[in-house]
């Protein structure tokens, strides 16, 4: 799900990777982020940005798959959809390319869900990544209240009483990855499609002006921004920013950064303003 931290979790099941292990991320926008954030790991990454796996790049996640198969032969693959994909169809470009034996793990923001499920948004969407799942976390349950956390427990055991659920905090859980051979996923119409907007920094940007779009993305005046990441090499060094469930954390990048982007996403964006404001 959008900003559940899916990619903190990638980062934490490689800091204790042993084997050879492969990362495909599926990110939203022309312009990826987690990629970059990923290989820091100095882990395989591959990239497929500007288009969703469920539809318009489905071809060539059949193909990448392959391609891992065939010319990189590793031990484990991690795949990270986009937040807006649907599993089932990444699922069946698994079996397509004869993989079945796998683990679905699906990160569960409780705040942003409870939110959504009540509301009655996305509700399709949501049941297609939980039903799919052999494991849920409920991640962020260290910013979470406790009541919030346990109603989502309720709601997502309803949903999938199979799934194994864990309440964690930045993706981390000490259990290992097990495996499971699949039938065929589910059939789900479980997509929903958003507005996303792709900004290109230049270089030396003011890390000023940047916290101020964010800050601004925070109080609401561009629309309803569901999620926006960018990676800038301002002019006081390189820096992550990451909005997500009405919070912004804003922290020092590893490394230099040699393509400065943004990406926003969520529904009536006010793309104009966006751009001028920078």
């Amino acid at each position: 799900m959008l900003g559940a931290g899916k990619t903190s979790f990638i980062l934490n099941h490689l800091k204790h990777a042993v084997e050879k292990t492969v990362v495909l991320v599926n990110d939203f926008g022309r312009a990826g982020v987690d990629g970059e954030i990923i290989s820091q790991r100095n882990t395989d990454t591959i990239e497929l940005p500007s288009g969703c796996v469920c539809c318009t790049l489905r071809y060539d996640l059949l193909t990448t798959l392959q391609r891992i198969t065939n010319e990189l032969q590793p031990e484990h693959l991690l795949i990270e959809p986009s937040g807006i994909a649907s599993p089932s169809a990444v699922l069946e470009a698994l079996h397509e390319s004869g993989i079945t034996r796998y683990a679905v793990v699906t990160l569960v923001d409780p705040v942003e869900f409870l939110e959504t499920h009540d509301s009655g948004m996305y509700g399709a969407f949501f049941e297609d990544q939980i039903r799919n799942a052999d494991m849920v976390l409920l991640n962020k349950t260290d910013i979470a209240r406790p009541e919030v956390v346990e109603r989502t427990w309720e709601i997502v055991h309803e949903m999938n009483p199979f799934a194994v659920v864990f309440k964690t905090s930045y993706g981390r859980i000490d259990t290992p990855l097990k495996m499971h051979n699949h039938e065929q996923p589910l059939k789900r119409e479980g997509h929903i499609h958003l507005e996303t907007i792709t900004l290109n920094i230049p270089q030396g940007a003011s890390y000023e002006g940047i916290k101020r779009l964010f800050h601004r993305i925070l109080s609401g005046s561009f629309g309803k921004v569901l999620r926006a990441k960018g990676l800038v090499q301002t002019d006081s060094g390189p820096y992550r920013f990451d909005y997500t469930s009405k919070r912004l954390n804003i922290e020092f990048f590893s490394s230099h950064i040699s393509r400065s982007r943004i990406v926003i996403i969520g529904n009536g964006l006010d793309a104009s303003a966006i751009e001028t404001s920078l």
